[in-house]
């Protein structure tokens, strides 16, 4: 057997969003689109997902954090390229929790992300805020 090859923090994160979410067995489009980027913002397509984030870090309390800065309503559609807004900074161990959070918020409601968050914009803003730093 060979030696297993160790995730970078973008590779980490989304499988572990992944694996905290799968239980949870979200229909098609309760979840946004989601990319994450292990650069700075001069990569071709940063920004352009539904939420995107760039992983950074973060010293606190003389500890080096991952953290990853949140962006949100960008698209990526030919034609319709928009970069999305900074929502603020999260730490990477929050990003999960998040997720689970927010697909469970919009399944309750029956709509999918787009749908909710058209409806209910502040409610995305709300959840956000539990998890923003």
């Amino acid at each position: 057997m060979g030696k297993e090859i160790e995730k970078s923090g973008f590779q980490k994160v989304l499988s572990e969003i992944d694996e905290a979410v799968k239980p949870y067995n979200f229909a098609d489009g309760v979840l946004p689109g989601i990319l994450i980027y292990d650069d700075t913002p001069s990569c071709g397509t940063y920004q352009l997902g539904i939420v995107d984030c760039s992983e950074e870090s973060r010293k606190n309390d003389n500890n080096v954090e991952p953290v990853f800065t949140i962006h949100v309503n960008g698209c990526e559609q030919p034609g319709e390229n928009m970069f999305g807004d900074s929502q603020g900074v999260m730490k990477e161990s929050d990003i999960p929790t998040f997720f689970i959070e927010l697909g469970t918020t919009i399944r309750g409601t029956g709509k999918t992300f787009d749908t909710w968050v058209k409806d209910t914009p502040e409610g995305l803003r709300k959840i956000l805020d539990q998890y923003l730093k």
